[in-house]
C-alpha cells in the first residue's frame, strides 16, 4: 500500500512538472519574428523583455509577428531623427559638415537598431 501511494505521488509530481513546463517553454520562444495572431497584444518573452504583436518596421515582408517593444520605440525615434534632419536641411541653417554628421548618426542608428531588431534576436 505504501509503495502504491509513493508511486502515485511520484507520478503526480512528474505530471505536474510536465504541465507547467510548456507555458515556460512557449514564453522563452517569443523573440522578434515569431508569428502572432492578435495585433497589439503584448507579452513577456526571452529575457523577460516585453514584446508586442505588430509588423516589424525593419522588415518589409513581415505580417503580424512578436516585435520587441524597444524596436518599435527605436523606429519612432528614427522617423523623428529623419524628419528633424529634413527640416534642418530645408531651413538652410546648417553647414555641409553638420548635415553629413547628422546623416552619419542616423545611418549608424538605423544599422544598430536593425541588427538588434532582426528576426530571432
Amino acid at each position: 500500500m505504501r509503495k502504491l501511494v509513493v508511486s502515485a505521488s511520484i507520478v503526480l509530481f512528474l505530471a505536474s512538472g510536465l504541465m507547467a513546463s510548456p507555458a515556460q517553454a512557449a514564453n522563452n520562444k517569443i523573440v522578434n519574428g515569431v508569428s502572432c495572431s492578435k495585433l497589439n497584444a503584448t507579452t513577456k518573452g526571452k529575457g523577460n523583455e516585453s514584446y508586442k504583436c505588430a509588423k516589424n518596421p525593419y522588415y518589409k515582408k513581415t505580417k503580424k509577428t512578436w516585435t520587441w517593444i524597444e524596436c518599435l520605440n527605436a523606429h519612432q525615434s528614427l522617423l523623428g531623427f529623419k524628419s528633424d534632419l529634413k527640416d534642418f536641411i530645408a531651413s538652410g541653417a546648417g553647414s555641409a559638415d553638420d548635415i553629413a554628421s547628422d546623416q552619419g548618426f542616423i545611418d549608424d542608428f538605423q544599422d544598430a537598431t536593425k541588427e538588434a531588431c532582426k528576426r530571432g534576436a
